[in-house]
């Protein structure tokens, strides 16, 4: 349900707004300023683009569960590109 707008990369829905800003497209994941209490305002009211959640549609158990895998997990690895050499 989540990652369909906010998987890492350009063009997602859920990180556009960060893309137009000229800022780097963040992911949910590895993020440390995310609060349970604002991520179930957010979940239930929408925020922007993202629609809001019913508790048919997403439950409050569910939204603990997204809401410990944000903490949990390990961000996504980028490989920075390589500098292109001058007269290659």
């Amino acid at each position: 349900m989540c990652a369909g707008c906010h998987d890492p990369g350009p063009g997602h829905p859920g990180t556009m707004l960060l893309e137009q800003a000229g800022r780097p497209v963040a992911s949910l994941i590895g993020r440390d300023d995310l609060e349970l209490e604002y991520l179930r305002a957010i979940v239930r009211q929408g925020l922007i683009e993202m629609p809001p959640f019913r508790p048919t549609e997403l439950s409050d158990a569910e939204i603990d569960e997204i809401y410990a895998h944000i903490m949990s997990a390990k961000p996504p690895v980028t490989t920075p590109a390589k500098p292109v050499k001058k007269g290659s």
